[in-house]
């Protein structure tokens, strides 16, 4: 998992306000996309699931700061009951 983190962190760029901006893949549809065991991912999911667990239960991954660009952790929340 280190070694995914690592990867990951790689596209990240950390803002003065505290936003982790994508700087890899981005798709005019899905946004910043990350290549997770082996299929494209949305980033935000990935770092989500990254930092604070499984995401699998959620139907969505928001963001509180409102940057699209932004996957820090501490910004992601979900709709998991």
């Amino acid at each position: 998992m280190e070694e995914i983190k690592e990867r990951f962190m790689r596209f990240i760029e950390v803002q003065e306000n505290g936003c982790w901006k994508w700087l890899g893949t981005t798709h005019k549809k899905n946004g910043a996309m990350f290549s997770f065991n082996g299929k494209p991912t949305p980033a935000h999911r990935v770092s989500y699931y990254l930092f604070k667990g499984n995401v699998a239960s959620c139907k969505s991954v928001f963001r509180t700061c409102h940057n699209s660009q932004c996957m820090n952790p501490e910004h992601l929340r979900s709709n998991a009951k």
